[in-house]
C-alpha cells in the first residue's frame, strides 16, 4: 500500500494518501507523469489543490451512489447522503481540477447495506500513454 508515499515507475509517478491524513503533502516533480491514488473525492481535490502538479486522480467513495435514478443520478451516496449528485456531490465520472483529470470510480463495494440498484460494480483500467 501506498500510504502517503510515491513509487516511480519508469517516469510515471504514483502517490498513495491515507483518506484520514487529509494533511499529506507531496511534492510532484513537473517532469514526469503523477497520479494520485485516494479514497475520496473530497480527499483528491484538497491534495489536487495543494500539490497542484499531479496529471491525473483515481478515487471512489461513493459508490456511484449505489443506487441509481435516471433523472436523479446517484440517490444515496457514502454515509446515506440522499442525492448526491443534485448536491454537487460527483458520484462517479471525470471531473477537472485545473488541469488534473479526477476520476471517480464506483467500485465494487457497497455503503450502510448491500445493495446496488441501477449503478453496477465497476473495474476500471486505465490506459496512460505518452503525448506524441
Amino acid at each position: 500500500m501506498l500510504n502517503n508515499r510515491r513509487q516511480l515507475v519508469n517516469k510515471i509517478a504514483i502517490y498513495g494518501a491515507d483518506w484520514n491524513n487529509l494533511e499529506a503533502n507531496f511534492a510532484p516533480a513537473v517532469d514526469q507523469f503523477n497520479i494520485l491514488l485516494t479514497h475520496s473525492l473530497r480527499h483528491a481535490e484538497l491534495l489536487v489543490v495543494r500539490n497542484s502538479c499531479f496529471d491525473l486522480a483515481i478515487c471512489g467513495h461513493e459508490h456511484g451512489g449505489q443506487v441509481r435514478l435516471p433523472w436523479a443520478k446517484g440517490v444515496i451516496g457514502a454515509k446515506g447522503t440522499l442525492f448526491p449528485d443534485l448536491r454537487g456531490i460527483l458520484t462517479k465520472g471525470i471531473k477537472y481540477v485545473g488541469q488534473t483529470m479526477i476520476s471517480v470510480s464506483s467500485g465494487a463495494g457497497w455503503s450502510l447495506f448491500p445493495v446496488r440498484f441501477g449503478c453496477p460494480s465497476e473495474i476500471v483500467l486505465y490506459t496512460i500513454k505518452p503525448i506524441k
